[in-house]
């Protein structure tokens, strides 16, 4: 059960009530205070905005949203937690493990840093490709890999956008990734509805944790927690 979820962005808190939990919060995470908050993992993503090598204009290494995640974890002591940044936050935080979604069957390339107090999962290695995740008959040039890491771009146009290597001429064959279209590339469900403008829509997905790698995280600590209530058993 879930017990408790905060954001700063109006529509993220929405479309979090409507899908997984109505118990989101809308605010500033340093107006609230985590007392009588009781809980047994506690996950977090600060923003990574002013770590991201994406982010040229005002990146900047600041660490306070990371700081308060570790504040939170020292007061509410939780069994497990774990904290999601890009990699550059590693050399800042050391200890956690670099994931790439592609190996979670994400059908794109997004290498995520994952800090926790338990050993990450490791993916299966079985790549899926633009086009099985589309579905498309047709077949662009991009279709047969993984898409590069996705952004909250609604100007994306393919997804290969953001690639230095891909050559200009290709891109004149590239369409634009409507919001539905990321979701999948990111792993969403079919089921799962974004709500706001679409360029909320596109903010949300952008900045999400992709699903299937969310998932193995989270089996790994049900399998940790089993094992744990096990041996508590046999003693």
């Amino acid at each position: 059960m879930i017990v408790w979820a905060n954001d700063v962005d109006r529509w993220a808190v929405k479309t979090y009530r409507e899908n997984i939990a109505r118990v989101a919060k809308l605010g500033k995470l340093q107006h609230h205070v985590p007392n009588g908050i009781e809980c047994d993992v506690l996950i977090g993503s600060p923003p990574c905005q002013d770590f991201s090598k994406s982010n040229v204009k005002t990146r900047r290494e600041n660490n306070e949203l990371i700081e308060l995640f570790l504040e939170w974890r020292d007061v509410l002591q939780p069994q497990f937690w774990v904290m999601e940044e890009v990699p550059p936050v590693e050399k800042h935080y050391p200890g956690g493990a670099v994931l790439d979604a592609a190996e979670f069957g994400v059908p794109q390339v997004r290498r995520r840093y994952f800090l926790s107090n338990f050993e990450m999962p490791q993916g299966n290695g079985e790549r899926t490709t633009c086009a099985e995740a589309l579905g498309r008959c047709e077949k662009p040039w991009w279709a047969e890999r993984p898409s590069t890491t996705l952004q909250c771009d609604p100007r994306q146009q393919s997804p290969h956008h953001h690639d230095a290597n891909v050559p200009g001429s290709q891109m004149k064959g590239a369409v634009k990734l409507s919001a539905r279209d990321m979701a999948t590339l990111m792993g969403f469900p079919r089921d799962f509805h974004f709500f706001g403008p679409l360029a909320a829509q596109y903010k949300q997905i952008g900045n999400a944790v992709c699903p299937p790698v969310a998932r193995a995280i989270a089996e790994r600590i049900k399998a940790d927690a089993d094992q744990s209530i096990s041996e508590v058993k046999s003693t």
